[in-house]
This record gives C-alpha cells, sequence and structure tokens, in this order.
C-alpha cells in the first residue's frame, strides 16, 4: 500500500511540474514578466501545490523527522520568496533585485541556479527509482537553505535602506542647524527640509517592518549615530566584497594595507618600525603571494602567518591593562582557525575587531601628544 501511494504521490508531482512547464512559468527572463507572473493567483496556487507536495512527499518517503526539525510551513508568504529562487540567478535580474551589496547575493544566485538545475535534471528522470528520490532530496534541502538564506539577506537589505534614509536624514538635520536667522526665506527652506525628512520617513513605512521602523524612529534624533552607521556600512561592503571571487583578494590586500598605515600611525617617528612593517608587510609580495600558482586559489598558510605577525605587533603597541582581553580574543581567533574556519567569514570579523583595537591605540597616542 504504502508503494502504491508512493507510486501515486510521484504521478501527481510529474503532473504538476508539466502544468508548471505549461504555464511558462521556468521560461520567465523579464522582470514585468516575473512581477506579472508573481500577481497571478493561479499560477502562484500552481507553484504553492507543487512546493508542498514536494515537502510532502520529502517528509512522507525520504526524511519523516523532517518536519520535526524545522518551523517550515507552506503559506503564501513562503511561495513567494520560493518562487523568486526560480529566477534570481538571471543576470538581468541581479541590479533589480539586489540594490544593495550584501554577502548573501552571490549565495542567494548560487542557490537559485542549483535549483533551477536539480529541477530539470530531476523531472526529466523517466524511472521513477533512487536517482528520483536522491534528486528530489537536493531540490528541498536547496529550497530550505534558500529560504533561510533569504530571511537573513532580507533582513540586512532592509538593515541598508534604513540606515541610508538614518544616513539622508541627519544631512538635512545638519542642513536646518546651519538656518541661524528666521526670515520668509529660511522659512520656506526649512519647510522644504521637513517635507524631505517626512518622505524619508515615509520610505521606511513603506517596508512594512516594525523592527525598522522603531530602528529609524529610535534614531533620526540622535545624529551622534552617524558614525556609528557609517561604520557598521562599510563592514558590509566588506563582507560583500569578500563573497566577490573578483574582488576577494583585491579586498584583502586593501584590508592588509589600512592596517599597516594604521601601526605606522601610531609611531611616526619610529623610523626602524616603520622599515620592519614595510618588510612584513608588503603589499606587492602579499599581491602576488596571496594567491597559489597552481590553482588560483587563497594561499591561506600565508595569509595565516600575516595574522600572526598582525597579532604580535597589536601586542606590542597596546597598553599593558588590555592584555588580558587581547589573549582572550587571540585564542578565539586561534580555536577558529585551527578548527578550519571558512576564510571568507573569518577575515570581515578579524579586522573589523582589528581596527577597533588599533583606534583605541591611536586614541591614546593622540592624547599623548596633546599633552
Amino acid at each position: 500500500m504504502c508503494l502504491v501511494n508512493k507510486v501515486l504521490f510521484q504521478k501527481k508531482l510529474f503532473f504538476l511540474f508539466n502544468k508548471i512547464n505549461k504555464s511558462e512559468i521556468f521560461d520567465i527572463t523579464t522582470y514585468d514578466s516575473m512581477i506579472s507572473t508573481l500577481c497571478n493567483l493561479n499560477k502562484i496556487k500552481l507553484v504553492k501545490n507543487f512546493i508542498s507536495d514536494l515537502f510532502s512527499y520529502y517528509k512522507t518517503f525520504i526524511d519523516k523527522d523532517f518536519e520535526k526539525n524545522t518551523d517550515f510551513k507552506v503559506n503564501f508568504k513562503i511561495v513567494k520568496i520560493l518562487f523568486l529562487s526560480l529566477y534570481i540567478h538571471n543576470e538581468d535580474f541581479d541590479s533589480i533585485i539586489f540594490n544593495n551589496k550584501t554577502e548573501y547575493n552571490n549565495k542567494l544566485k548560487n542557490l537559485s541556479l542549483s535549483i533551477n538545475k536539480c529541477i530539470q535534471s530531476c523531472f526529466a528522470i523517466e524511472e521513477r527509482n533512487s536517482k528520483f528520490n536522491l534528486g528530489l532530496t537536493r531540490i528541498v534541502l536547496n529550497l530550505y537553505d534558500f529560504l533561510s538564506l533569504y530571511k537573513k539577506w532580507e533582513r540586512i537589505d532592509k538593515r541598508i535602506n534604513t540606515s541610508n534614509h538614518l544616513l539622508n536624514y541627519y544631512k538635512i538635520e545638519l542642513k536646518c542647524m546651519q538656518l541661524r536667522y528666521e526670515t520668509t526665506a529660511t522659512g520656506i527652506i526649512r519647510m522644504q527640509y521637513e517635507r524631505e525628512k517626512s518622505l524619508l520617513e515615509q520610505n521606511v513605512r513603506y517596508m512594512n517592518d516594525a523592527t525598522e521602523l522603531k530602528y529609524f524612529m529610535d534614531n533620526k534624533k540622535n545624529i551622534l549615530m552617524h558614525d556609528t552607521i557609517k561604520d557598521h556600512l562599510y563592514w558590509l561592503k566588506i563582507k560583500y566584497e569578500i563573497s566577490c571571487d573578483d574582488l576577494y583578494i583585491n579586498t584583502i590586500v586593501n584590508l592588509i594595507e589600512k592596517t599597516k598605515n594604521m601601526f605606522i600611525d601610531c609611531v611616526p617617528n619610529r623610523l626602524d618600525i616603520h622599515t620592519e612593517i614595510h618588510d612584513n608587510l608588503d603589499l606587492k609580495i602579499i599581491e602576488q603571494t596571496l594567491v597559489k600558482d597552481d590553482d588560483g586559489s587563497l594561499d591561506e598558510m600565508f595569509l595565516y602567518n600575516k595574522i600572526i605577525y598582525i597579532l604580535d605587533l597589536l601586542e606590542r603597541f597596546q597598553a599593558p591593562e588590555d592584555d588580558a582581553n587581547f589573549k582572550l580574543w587571540k585564542d578565539g581567533l586561534m580555536n577558529q582557525l585551527q578548527n578550519q574556519v571558512y576564510f571568507k567569514d573569518f577575515i570581515p570579523y578579524f579586522f573589523e575587531n582589528l581596527y577597533q583595537r588599533l583606534l583605541k591605540i591611536l586614541d591614546v597616542s593622540h592624547k599623548v601628544k596633546q599633552i
């Protein structure tokens, strides 16, 4: 009986797949046609039924514990997100969907491409055997990964938008502060500034996200948040560049260059230390050696040695009262490296923390000079 149900379920999946194929949902090539499809209730229902049955088949015949281990429920919101997984690998949608640069953009595009290939290859199998189950498993797990990744991307994407709106709000606030005298002309200008600020707030409300609205409202009058927000956006940009194969190496070199300059600024009159830093952090050598000649991948051991040198240098530069905290941080870093941490995740974390510590040293150095 179980085998009969399984065969019937497979037939239903193939029927739905063929129906989707005939409706040309897989053939969408323009953004307008994608939006049109998203607004077509019949097509969305068709995709919802297909995805629901995919997951039902998977948890019934392949992994009975799947639902227990996840909070996954197929609803129209989920379907619309997974619907995007069929298209966002298309370069024509890149600049429209990915307005902001995040570390998840390329991961989502790669998953989208993988999902499409899996669906086409899985439902091209005439004999519904173990290969079909294997293909369907890949589809379901990729869809689930896409959904999880999409939620992370969406959260960061919205925060970037909110942060940029706040930065623009601060610019207008500064302009308002410069209107020192109340005249008819300044009154008109002030009204225009108020309209611009109101529009920025309205744009945040359009996102329909209570968390982002609260973040905006809590910080719109706190202009001191400007540098913190700029810094946050800078590291999001670095994480994006690290995630791109064509920007990865160049970004690491730039981070090391900034590190090198910050160390030198800490001791502007110590030419002997400058020479030592130049010798150990020679940017030309780093750029040439950071990539392996045989396969073009990152030479992780070479980078590891540079990180060790930077840590030793930082320990020499910092105040004695920071030694205990530094040891805890360094032990954590070594633990990550020994456990073969993914370098693309490690690098932004390392340099962000490093810069905070160097800025503290520079702040002390500048105060000493003033005395």
